[in-house]
C-alpha cells in the first residue's frame, strides 16, 4: 500500500511540475509570475541567427528588429556547447542562449512547445501569457546516431554512397 501511494505521489508531482517539452530537458526551474507576449514584441538576435529569428516569426506574428533590446533575444554564448541552450522567461522577456545555431534552434523549439498548441497553426492571436521558467538542456552525447536500412527501404548505390 505504501508503495502505491509513493508511486501515485511521483506521478502527480511529475505531472504538476514538469513542463511538457519533448525531449525532456536536463533542467527545468519554474519561477513565480508570467510574461505577456503581445503584438508589439520584437525579436533581436546575433547576425548568425537570422534564420532562427525568421523561423520564429513564421509561427508568431512578431517583428524582427536589429535593435539592441527586444522582448525575445536569440544569442550565441561561447561558454555553452554547440547544441546546448538556456531558455529563460522572466519579467524582462524571453532569452534563448545557445552555443551555436543548433542550440538556439533547439531553444526556439522548446519555447514553441511552452505556448498554446494553436501556435503550430501559424495563426495564433497575441497576447499570450508564459510562466516564468528557466530551462537548460544539452544533448547527452556529442554525436548523433545514423541508421541506413536498405533492407526495408531500397536505395540505389549512388544514394547509399551519398548518404555515407
Amino acid at each position: 500500500m505504501k508503495w502505491r501511494l509513493f508511486f501515485a505521489f511521483l506521478f502527480v508531482a511529475n505531472t504538476l511540475f514538469a513542463a511538457d517539452i519533448i525531449p525532456q530537458p536536463n533542467s527545468i526551474i519554474k519561477g513565480n509570475g508570467t510574461f505577456t507576449l503581445n503584438s508589439h514584441a520584437t525579436i533581436i538576435c546575433d547576425k548568425e541567427l537570422d534564420n532562427a529569428a525568421a523561423y520564429l516569426c513564421e509561427y508568431l506574428p512578431l517583428q524582427y528588429s536589429p535593435a539592441k533590446r527586444g522582448d525575445i533575444q536569440l544569442l550565441l554564448d561561447e561558454k555553452l556547447k554547440s547544441e546546448e541552450y538556456l531558455l529563460r522567461i522572466d519579467n524582462k522577456g524571453i532569452e534563448i542562449r545557445g552555443g551555436a545555431y543548433g542550440g538556439v534552434f533547439n531553444g526556439v523549439q522548446s519555447l514553441l512547445q511552452l505556448m498554446p498548441a494553436k501556435v503550430y497553426t501559424k495563426n495564433i492571436k497575441l497576447p499570450i501569457s508564459l510562466e516564468h521558467i528557466t530551462i537548460s538542456d544539452a544533448p547527452r552525447y556529442d554525436y548523433r546516431g545514423f541508421l541506413l536500412d536498405v533492407a526495408r527501404t531500397f536505395m540505389p548505390l549512388h544514394e547509399v554512397k551519398r548518404a555515407i
